[in-house]
């Protein structure tokens, strides 16, 4: 690991640290609000006052989490003194905090059930549909890559069905934060976790606002008795997966909100199909969201090399690229999903996917079945 893949860290698990003294800032900027107000108007307010107080109580429970995750990734990644001094909070890093918080609602909850079961049942359906004749204690033999697996729980649901799993992922965030839960966590339910706190608007009540959860909802131990094998690569996708000892590597590969993730969605594509076996298939599931659409262009950006420019497309021509690529669509549908959206928000976004099944590659004969949801 080199001083500028350290110093990302550091500055990842100081944004992780600073999460209570942010929450408290936001928090503050209420109350001073609410102070602001005629005396009349705020004695209408005094409910909201002791709302506040309460929230304040679950920014604390929150904490919990937030800085154990902090102790480890430190112990983990960063041992020694040369980055425990504070360090500037980078721009947008608290929000991804907050994301996380989010995320492990989605992925580590028993409420997050009803989420996961829109986006990751259905890629785990196929996944056994394919290999029902073979046994659990022989599935181990089966490689499952898993790109873009953030807090690890798509991986880890894979792996509980006795394959052989590896997730990928880039984002130091959810790297730390799928290593902490995974290696420190010994049991159920062992953190309480107020995963909406973090905005104010669209609760339909106070209740919702702290609604509370609890996490992790299965021992994460568990993996250990399924039989397989299960691990995490660190990296982008593409330069991990190129290399020469990952060609024709893996059994299944399964993206979930992962496409659309690349400013190139090609080298995804390509990358993909490097690393498949012949005769190996990929599920995908996920929207169009083209992650790097809003980088901002100037009239030197083109000579800058830092920028990283983006190629979007419509899922009219995906599906005529993926066809120039080799491969042919036999079945398609659409099923509706959210994102750590909160179930009581008066505000949902819902993410129409797409479904294809049966991908063949043409080349060398080499079929895939593929879903694209």
């Amino acid at each position: 690991m080199d001083e500028d893949e350290e110093g990302v860290i550091a500055d990842t698990l100081e944004a992780f640290r600073r999460y209570g003294e942010i929450m408290g800032l936001k928090i503050n900027m209420r109350r001073h609000g609410l102070k602001s107000l005629k005396k009349e108007d705020q004695a209408l307010l005094i409910e909201f006052s002791d709302h506040l107080d309460q929230l304040e109580e679950a920014v604390i429970i929150n904490c919990k989490l937030a800085n154990d995750i902090e102790k480890f990734g430190r112990n983990q990644f960063l041992p020694g003194e040369k980055y425990a001094l504070p360090r500037p909070l980078r721009p947008g890093y608290v929000d991804k905090v907050l994301t996380t918080m989010k995320q492990f609602w989605r992925d580590w909850s028993k409420d997050g059930m009803l989420e996961r079961d829109m986006s990751y049942k259905p890629i785990i359906d196929e996944i056994e549909l394919k290999f029902m004749d073979i046994p659990m204690n022989k599935r181990n033999k089966i490689n499952v890559l898993v790109p873009g697996a953030g807090l690890g729980r798509l991986p880890f649901d894979i792996a509980l069905k006795g394959f052989s799993v590896q997730g990928n992922e880039f984002s130091y965030f959810m790297l730390i934060s799928s290593f902490f839960v995974l290696n420190c966590l010994k049991s159920s339910n062992d953190y309480f976790l107020f995963p909406f706190i973090h905005t104010f608007s669209n609760h339909r009540s106070n209740k919702d606002l702290l609604y509370k959860c609890s996490i992790p909802d299965i021992n994460p131990r568990s993996i250990i008795s399924s039989g397989s094998s299960f691990s995490t690569s660190m990296g982008e996708f593409t330069e991990v997966y190129s290399h020469s000892d990952m060609e024709s590597f893996f059994d299944v590969i399964a993206t979930c909100f992962f496409i659309d993730t690349s400013p190139n969605v090609i080298s995804y594509i390509r990358t993909i199909w490097y690393s498949l076996k012949p005769g190996g298939f990929w599920i995908n599931l996920g929207p169009l969201l083209w992650h790097y659409e809003d980088n901002t262009y100037t009239e030197k950006s083109p000579e800058d090399k830092n920028l990283t420019c983006s190629i979007e497309l419509s899922l009219e021509t995906l599906i005529q690229l993926i066809k120039n690529l080799g491969f042919e669509i036999e079945k398609r549908k659409t099923i509706n999903t959210t994102y750590i959206g909160n179930p009581c928000s008066m505000l949902k976004y819902i993410y129409e996917t797409e479904f294809w099944k049966k991908y063949i590659h043409n080349f060398d004969e080499i079929k895939l079945d593929m879903i694209f949801l």
